[in-house]
């Protein structure tokens, strides 16, 4: 499946950083979605889940990439309760500076 838009947002009423993903007619969309607990200034990333139908693809990979560039634009720092947002991090020193 090819993703032709995705779309990051904070949805605050559900505690979670979103990728809406639009696919191909056949295999239809989805969301990856990045559960959390916010505390002020600091967000508690404590799951990150793709659908089945969309695993495989990079893109919960790609919805961390997003939550850090938000974080860096809003001055929010990550705390990572979540493996995978973990692990995300830990191969990236560049973004240390974001962990709570």
């Amino acid at each position: 499946m090819a993703v032709r838009d995705a779309v990051f947002r904070d949805n605050k009423a559900l505690s979670r950083f979103e990728l809406e993903i639009e696919g191909e007619s056949d295999a239809g969309g989805g969301v990856v979605i990045a559960d959390y607990r916010r505390r002020d200034a600091i967000a508690d990333i404590r799951h990150v889940e793709t659908p089945v139908a969309l695993q495989g693809k990079g893109l919960a990979t790609r919805l961390m990439d997003e939550i850090a560039a938000y974080a860096t634009a809003e001055g929010l720092k990550i705390r990572l309760t979540c493996p995978f947002a973990a692990a995300y991090f830990a191969a990236r020193p560049e973004l240390q500076a974001l962990r709570a």
